[in-house]
């Protein structure tokens, strides 16, 4: 998802004067612009340390701005005026719909437990479970 703006907070400021070589600063800025906007990934073997320091410190505010802004975009009423389903509900159908595939390892255990917990399953062979496993869960990442 590109985006045509993103915070950028004082702190970070603060922290990036602190890297005294300009090209690295320079580069380092960079690589927040590029990741905020347009979901880039820099390359972290390329960065000097004070900038890849300082990229990787800057990077989970940058992710939960994303975050935010994909559930900002799920809110409002619905055109009858009823309130519509729940937050997660509504970020469900907006994933689904644009095809946004994250899932954390901690989201995707938390998913395979709750599915766990719900269904007690019975199968013949091992063909048959491994299927089954297959279909709620999709492959492997």
């Amino acid at each position: 998802m590109n985006r045509s703006q993103f915070t950028f907070y004082e702190s970070f400021s603060s922290a990036l004067r602190r890297i005294r070589r300009k090209a690295d600063r320079c580069d380092a800025y960079d690589a927040i612009v590029d990741y905020a906007l347009y979901g880039t990934e820099p390359d972290m073997q390329k960065l000097s340390p004070p900038a890849a320091i300082a990229f990787d410190l800057i990077r989970p505010h940058l992710d939960a701005s994303r975050r935010k802004a994909l559930n900002g975009q799920l809110g409002g009423l619905e055109a009858k005026g009823k309130q519509s389903g729940s937050k997660k509900e509504k970020e469900n159908e907006y994933k689904n719909k644009f095809e946004y595939k994250y899932e954390t390892e901690r989201e995707r255990q938390a998913r395979l437990d709750r599915m766990q917990r719900e269904q007690t399953v019975t199968h013949d062979t091992i063909e048959e479970l491994t299927a089954f496993l297959e279909k709620m869960t999709g492959p492997k990442h």
